[in-house]
């Protein structure tokens, strides 16, 4: 790594973690409800501006979104799931590689599991202040989109064939008739919602644990989910066709945890100019490029930059350019131009009438946390012998 880079310490340990957030940007919003980087100890030194870093690219560039299932509905809505989203898609590209089937899996299953039928949804749940003075309830959508593979790959996951459960907008629509709104309903001293109690100083006090709770979840789980009976030997079936797949997560930033918020971190982010934050990132960048040209798309976790202005709206004053969030996608090929990478994305929002899958630029590389790769038993092999 250049020298002018070095005072960063790009090294193994970066994390995400599940805070929430709130926009008025429709098409965004989800992103803001899902996983906020966190860091604690992390000091990032004033960096004079550096060559930008070469790039093993492919003349005419890479495109790998025929792995993904065609016309498959990829929009997390208002919950925080994007870390679900990003899991599955990955999981089916690498599936794809191998069997070269798509195979549509559940993203609803995969936060009922992860988030609901875990107690994760209430036991990961914090009050705060609304923007009216009203007590609000930032339930536990987010998570980890590494911990989400790995989840698939011990216990499986449902197929979207054969009616073996709701789609997942049918799944959100439950969610939020069943939890979320009668949550956000109940939200004063006393109130009782479901496993949350709201005590006098203003926190939750019960939440989902015991053996009888975790029954419970269960159940509400497989109703917001509409689960087919043999869901279990469903999932299973899935977790026996993906014997042998190796997950690889790298991360980045050494002294980063997955709990706490730093804004300093974000802070000395933004102070990095397009130059300096390319350089930071040509790690994440050299690496990324690789694994796309051996035809593997990658999970990222990244550091958003106001969300407006990364999906090409003005930011309001109201939503300053200071506010950054954690957000996980994937990266699915990339262009050349002038010499350096234009990343294409898979991105888990909608306008309501189309994907919204904003470009990743080589300057902004410094803000990918993490990068998750999926491959198949072949792939792994290849990749012990060489």
């Amino acid at each position: 790594m250049a020298a002018a880079v070095a005072a960063l310490a790009l090294t193994a340990g970066a994390v995400w973690a599940s805070n929430s957030a709130e926009s008025d940007f429709s098409a965004a919003q989800a992103a803001l409800s899902g996983m906020s980087a966190a860091t604690q100890g992390l000091r990032l030194a004033p960096m004079a501006p550096a060559q930008a870093p070469a790039y093993a690219t492919v003349r005419g560039g890479v495109n790998l979104q025929g792995q993904f299932v065609p016309g498959k509905p990829h929009d997390q809505g208002s919950i925080g799931s994007c870390h679900d989203f990003a899991a599955v898609a990955l999981v089916e590209a690498a599936y794809y590689r191998r069997y070269k089937v798509h195979l549509p899996l559940s993203e609803a299953d995969m936060f009922a599991q992860g988030q609901i039928a875990s107690g994760k949804i209430y036991n990961q749940a914090s009050v705060y202040q609304g923007a009216g003075g009203g007590l609000q309830c930032a339930l536990g959508e987010g998570g980890w989109e590494d911990q989400d593979v790995a989840f698939i790959l011990r216990h499986g996951i449902l197929p979207l064939t054969n009616m073996s459960c709701y789609p997942y907008a049918k799944m959100a629509a439950c969610y939020e008739k069943q939890v979320q709104q009668p949550v956000q309903d109940s939200m004063k001293v006393g109130a009782v919602t479901g496993f949350l109690q709201v005590s006098d100083q203003g926190n939750l006090v019960q939440k989902a644990k015991g053996k009888k709770a975790r029954e419970r979840m269960k159940i509400l789980a497989a109703q917001l989910e509409g689960a087919a009976p043999d869901a279990d030997q469903r999932r299973l079936a899935v977790k026996q066709s993906l014997k042998g797949f190796k997950q690889v997560t790298r991360y980045y930033y050494k002294g980063v945890k997955r709990n706490g918020f730093d804004q300093r971190f974000y802070d000395q982010l933004r102070a990095m100019t397009p130059a300096q934050c390319e350089a930071a990132g040509a790690e994440q960048g050299r690496y990324i490029v690789s694994e796309l040209n051996q035809g593997r798309p990658v999970m990222v976790g990244f550091a958003l930059r106001d969300v407006k202005a990364w999906v090409g709206v003005d930011p309001s004053p109201e939503s300053p350019a200071k506010d950054t969030y954690g957000h996980a996608f994937l990266l699915t090929g990339y262009a050349s131009k002038d010499g350096h990478p234009v990343f294409h994305t898979y991105n888990s929002w909608s306008d309501g009438k189309k994907q919204i899958n904003p470009p990743v630029l080589a300057n902004q590389l410094c803000r990918v946390m993490q990068v998750d790769s999926l491959l198949t038993p072949e792939e792994a092999a290849k990749q012990k012998q060489s």
